[in-house]
């Protein structure tokens, strides 16, 4: 018997094996019950843990931490190391850590001319179309994506809860400053 293993159905596995992974995390460090954000961020919670309600596992506040984590770890590993002069950056309910499954990812590529960006940018875009996720995605560089929030609300209100995923940190950086500095 042969399996053919398709792009969409390994990165289900590993959505899969990651999923279960913080699911077991959260449910021991949090002594059998749903863990919380602050729980995975390594930080004291400033509520007690709920009670279990049908056994250990993600719930609440901790399953939007969950969905990033998972989501995250993917979103690196299809940048990989080709990423000079470039910037991943999460916007939205991604950008708040506040996704619900099933939500699209909301990305913005930010570059600073480099050559060749398309073929870098279809690099992470295929991969997540493949997987049937949902993508709302742009690549611009700094001056661009200030530009466009400038004419388009949705772009704007994007842009208020950008983070920095990966590569470039200081290119993360100055596409907020200059998004805050040209907004307010």
């Amino acid at each position: 018997m042969t399996v053919t293993i398709t792009a969409r159905r390994a990165a289900l596995v590993v959505l899969a094996v990651l999923a279960l992974t913080v699911v077991h995390i959260g449910a021991t460090r949090s002594g059998g019950t749903p863990a919380t954000a602050a729980t995975f961020a390594g930080a004291a919670s400033p509520h007690p843990p709920t009670p279990p309600s049908g056994g250990p596992g993600v719930r609440g506040e901790g399953l939007g931490l969950w969905v990033c984590v998972v989501y995250e770890a993917w979103l690196v590993g299809l940048l990989g190391e080709d990423g000079a002069d470039v910037a991943l950056v999460a916007v939205g309910a991604l950008g708040r850590r506040d996704p619900a499954l099933g939500s699209d990812l909301d990305l913005v590529l930010i570059h600073d001319g480099r050559p060749g960006i398309g073929q870098l940018a279809e690099q992470i875009w295929y991969p997540i179309w493949d997987a049937g996720v949902g993508l709302d995605h742009s690549v611009r560089t700094v001056p661009e994506a200030v530009s466009v929030s400038a004419g388009d609300l949705t772009a704007a209100l994007g842009l208020l809860d950008a983070r920095h995923l990966a590569v470039d940190p200081v290119l993360s950086a100055s596409l907020v400053s200059g998004f805050r500095a040209a907004s307010f």
